[in-house]
């Protein structure tokens, strides 16, 4: 099951690591405050916002600009 963040629009706090189904995640379903944070009125608990971190990944294998690849007359073979 896929793992999002969360963070507070009112507050800041964060929520890490939270599984949810993609359905949840489309219905609009998100972890409340944990800080207690809500509207003034009427008063409802403020639904935290999903944040979209960095993203780890490595490029592997030959053909990288790393490699030489965008230099004129690419890399040595």
């Amino acid at each position: 099951m896929p793992r999002y963040d969360y963070e507070c629009p009112e507050c800041g706090a964060q929520e890490n690591d939270v599984e949810q189904t993609l359905a949840q995640v489309e219905a609009g379903e998100a972890p409340v405050c944990p800080e207690g944070c809500y509207t003034d009125f009427p008063v409802i608990d403020v639904k935290m916002v999903r944040v979209i971190g960095p993203v780890g990944f490595s490029l592997k294998g030959g053909g990288w600009a790393r490699d030489g690849y965008s230099k004129p007359g690419g890399g040595e073979p």
